[in-house]
């Protein structure tokens, strides 16, 4: 694994947007502005993205098979508020366990 061969916790960004939701910011190139933290024997420990900010951005993102009321929903809400945003979470018991070097969380 990645994480192996660079022997410790290491940062992966910019996925392609195949692997990513439709409401997450693209660069152009095919990527989503996101990030995920990989750490040894945990996995992925934690991650975040930023997301469109216009209700055009997400129309022209949005697959054909999103239901029409939540995609209509989620460009209401970038009609009134245009305002940059993201998101982030981290795994608090994979962090106990990466901390604590527990290598079976159920210990």
């Amino acid at each position: 694994s990645l994480v192996d061969h660079f022997q410790g916790p290491l940062f992966v960004t910019h996925y392609t947007v195949d692997q990513k939701p439709f409401y997450m910011k693209r660069n152009g190139e095919g990527e989503a502005e996101c990030f995920g933290l990989l750490c040894p024997f945990v996995g992925k420990l934690g991650g975040g993205s930023l997301r469109v900010s216009t209700s055009a951005e997400l129309l022209s993102q949005s697959p054909d098979n999103k239901s029409h009321k939540t995609l209509m929903v989620r460009c209401s809400l970038r009609v009134r508020e245009q305002v940059k945003s993201g998101e982030f979470g981290i795994g608090f018991e994979r962090l106990l366990q990466m901390m604590l070097d527990i290598r079976n969380i159920k210990d």
